[in-house]
C-alpha cells in the first residue's frame, strides 16, 4: 500500500482522538486544525502532480455526484442565507468535502478504512464508557479539574424517578 494510502487510513484513525489539552476547545480545535492541514497539505500535493489534462478522479456513480453537488449547494445556501453563519461553521463542512475528495482520490482500501474507523470509534467508546463509570481517563491524565468530565457531571445530575 502506497504511503499516500497509510496516511489516509492513519488519518481516521487518529482524526476522533485528537485531543490537545489546555486549549480553550480541547476536541474540537485540534480536530479542525488537523483536517484542515491535511486537506490543504493533500490539495497542495495534488495540485503539484496534475498533469497538463488535470487529475484523473475516479469516476463517481451518478448518485454520488448528485449528492455531492447537493451538499456543496447546501453549504452555499447555508453560509449565503444563514442568520449566524460563520466562516469556521462553513469551512468544518468545507474541509469534510476536502477529505471526502481526497480520499477518493488516493483509494485507500476500503477494509483498511473500515477498520481504522472502527478501531478509533471503539477507544472513544472505551473512554464514554469509562468517564460513566467514574474513571474517566481525561481527568485521571489531569486534562481536567477534580470535578470531571462533562459527560460524568451530566450522568450524575440525571435522578431518574419511580
Amino acid at each position: 500500500m502506497s504511503r499516500l494510502r497509510w496516511g489516509a487510513v492513519a488519518i481516521a484513525f487518529l482524526l476522533p482522538l485528537v485531543v490537545l489539552p489546555g486549549a480553550e476547545k480541547p476536541f474540537s480545535t485540534p480536530k479542525f486544525v488537523l483536517l484542515g492541514a491535511v486537506v490543504g497539505l493533500g490539495a497542495l500535493l495534488a495540485a503539484r502532480s496534475v498533469p497538463l489534462g488535470g487529475i484523473a478522479w475516479p469516476s463517481l456513480p451518478r448518485g454520488f455526484q448528485v449528492a455531492l453537488v447537493v451538499w456543496l449547494a447546501a453549504l452555499g445556501a447555508s453560509a449565503a442565507f444563514g442568520a449566524f453563519a460563520s466562516l469556521l461553521a462553513l469551512l468544518l463542512p468545507l474541509l469534510a468535502v476536502g477529505w471526502f475528495l481526497l480520499t477518493l482520490l488516493v483509494r485507500p482500501r476500503a477494509v483498511q478504512l473500515a477498520h481504522a474507523l472502527a478501531l478509533s470509534g471503539g477507544v472513544v467508546a472505551a473512554i464514554a464508557l469509562l468517564q460513566v463509570f467514574g474513571l474517566d481517563p481525561v481527568a485521571r491524565a489531569g486534562w481536567i479539574g477534580g470535578g470531571g468530565s462533562a459527560r460524568h457531571s451530566a450522568l450524575e445530575s440525571v435522578h431518574l424517578e419511580d
